[in-house]
């Protein structure tokens, strides 16, 4: 016992010392009961013996409460570094906020009172000092925007915890005196306590103002181009209608007068060889022969000039119309080239306008020639539906196909020059062209509206 002072006392004057406060502490008494237990654990010990002990047992449970105090001491000095550290964090991250290019800004409670703010959030609403917005509600610095749906989108992210995106918003704001109209990217994000429960707002904006404006200029400009390379493209087509007219029109009287002047000359040249082939043959045999084979010749050349007369404008187009036309020039491609078409027109289809029964002659023409060039098959097969409102064309043939993805839609490829000029007619009567081709072979398909017609040019 020391003077003064029992072991009692003594706890408690080292639990009331720093230096000595987290010292492990056991008591020794003589006293038994469960009154003396309590008072010794009330007082702070950490462990209490009764008189007697063994040596074996303090020892024990000294080295027990030394382990225990180390590890005591390692979790206080690991909380003191962690506690110390989340202070340095937020000490930094308040520092970012502040430097931050973008506005920033902490709202607190249903109120949306603002705590904290940056120099940016300043800048974008247009107030001088933090005194004007720091400690007041939105409302309260921001009378401006009312009515813009703003403090009702704060109090949904409020209420309901969800944060809010808005990109490029129009927002009306009152800076430095003057209503502006600016445009911010801005989103709203809940604060939650330890509890989970939303205690505030964190607010962060960018103004673009600029580049929507920026952006809004470019499209302006962007459909006023739009808008002269339409007109400009609309007249290319009808010039270019005109152009596909003229050709058909220059067709039509090469073909008239390869027929009549052209055909009657040789006409008459042979009717002229004809008696000098007689008198050569009674003079010399070898005259007579080579006459004949003038004749020949001159016959040849004819059967030639009328069939490239009727390839470049058939008279039978103008005079029986489509069908006819079209029996006709499959007949004589299937005599020249060996290549078999079978030919399916509706029997419903009546006259079509000109115009109509040229593009799809030259269609047909065009694409017949394609595959005697290029397919390899042997076969193909022309098939015509007409109805009220519309003529379907399909030229199939099972040769070897074409790259893929060929159509006006979707041509990745080069095609030629007789592929454009068909889509041209095509397009030129609002009509629909496609090409289908696989290891199958390739069908062209073509269709155009009843009664179409092509566009004119004012003058």
């Amino acid at each position: 016992m020391m003077p003064n002072l029992d072991g009692f006392g003594l706890l408690n004057e080292l639990r009331s010392d720093l230096r000595t406060k987290t010292v492990p502490v056991i008591l020794l008494s003589a006293r038994a009961g469960e009154d003396s237990r309590v008072e010794g654990i009330e007082q702070f010990a950490d462990d209490y013996l009764v008189k007697p002990f063994t040596a074996r047992e303090l020892l024990v449970r000294v080295s027990t409460h030394l382990k225990m105090a180390k590890v005591r001491s390692e979790a206080a000095e690991l909380e003191r570094r962690l506690r110390a550290h989340a202070d340095l964090e937020r000490n930094r991250l308040r520092e970012s906020f502040t430097l931050a290019p973008a506005a920033m800004a902490l709202l607190s409670g249903p109120d949306h009172r603002v705590t904290f703010l940056n120099s940016a959030f300043l800048a974008l609403t247009g107030r001088q000092t933090t005194t004007q917005v720091l400690g007041k509600t939105v409302r309260e610095s921001f009378p401006e925007l009312e009515g813009q749906g703003l403090n009702e989108l704060l109090n949904q992210v409020y209420q309901t915890g969800e944060p809010f995106v808005a990109k490029q918003r129009e927002v009306r704001l009152r800076r430095k005196g003057q209503d502006e109209t600016v445009y911010a990217s801005f989103s709203c994000h809940p604060m939650r306590d330890v509890d989970g429960n939303v205690e505030g707002i964190l607010v962060h904006a960018v103004e673009v103002t600029a580049e929507v404006l920026a952006r809004t200029t470019l499209e302006t400009r962007v459909k006023e181009r739009t808008a002269e390379l339409s007109e400009a493209e609309e007249r290319l087509r009808i010039l270019s209608g005109r152009l596909l007219r003229a050709q058909d029109d220059e067709r039509r009287r090469l073909a008239r007068e390869l027929h009549d002047s052209a055909g009657q000359m040789l006409a008459a040249l042979k009717m002229n060889l004809v008696p000098l082939e007689e008198g050569a043959a009674q003079q010399s045999p070898r005259l007579g022969q080579l006459a004949a084979n003038g004749i020949e010749l001159v016959d040849d050349l004819s059967k030639e000039l009328r069939t490239m007369s009727y390839l470049l404008h058939p008279p039978l187009l103008d005079e029986a119309g489509l069908p006819s036309a079209l029996r006709w020039y499959v007949e004589g491609f299937s005599e020249r080239s060996g290549i078999q078409v079978t030919l399916a027109v509706d029997p419903q289809l009546a006259r079509l306008s000109r115009e109509v029964e040229t593009t799809i002659f030259r269609i047909v023409q065009e694409s017949l020639t394609n595959i005697h060039r290029h397919s390899g098959s042997k076969e193909a097969e022309l098939r015509i539906v007409h109805d009220a409102l519309q003529t379907r064309v399909e030229i199939e043939d099972r040769g070897r196909g074409m790259m893929p993805n060929t159509s006006n839609e979707e041509r990745p490829m080069r095609v030629g020059v007789g592929i454009q000029g068909m889509q041209e007619r095509v397009r030129q009567l609002g009509g629909e062209f496609k090409i289908q081709s696989g290891k199958d072979g390739t069908t062209v398909i073509v269709v155009l509206p009843t009664g179409a017609a092509t566009p004119q040019l004012a003058d």
